[in-house]
């Protein structure tokens, strides 16, 4: 069975200035700076011998970094219906407000309205 390990770009490696950029084969894409888990290969094995990559054994370095979680701006800009506009807004801000925006047309009114409101927080 093949080994995986993690392996992260060098930081120390640079190119023209800029550190070094390299190439996953399997993924068809270049090693992300937070790193990857990579089947141990002549490829990574050349990559390590060479330091452009650095092999990362401690558990938390190796672990994936948590998704990052939308702001609400975010959120609203993503609701496809007037619908999860208006719910979120009486939720956030109470029946008033929620009650104002059932004058506005569009969706985009609506979200434009929300966020505003956010801003002002």
């Amino acid at each position: 069975m093949p080994t995986k390990v993690f392996l992260k770009p060098n930081p120390a490696q640079k190119i023209d200035g800029k550190p070094v950029r390299v190439f996953d084969p399997a993924h068809r894409d270049f090693l992300p700076e937070s790193g990857r888990f990579v089947f141990l290969n002549i490829y990574w094995i050349n990559r390590l011998r060479y330091g452009e990559v650095l092999c990362v054994t401690d558990e938390k370095a190796a672990a994936p970094a948590p998704a990052p979680q939308p702001t609400e701006d975010e959120m609203v800009n993503n609701f496809k219906s007037k619908k999860d506009v208006i719910s979120f807004a009486r939720e956030k801000f109470g029946d008033d407000f929620a009650d104002s925006l059932d004058e506005k047309a569009k969706l985009d009114e609506l979200k434009s309205a929300v966020i505003n409101e956010l801003n002002k927080q």
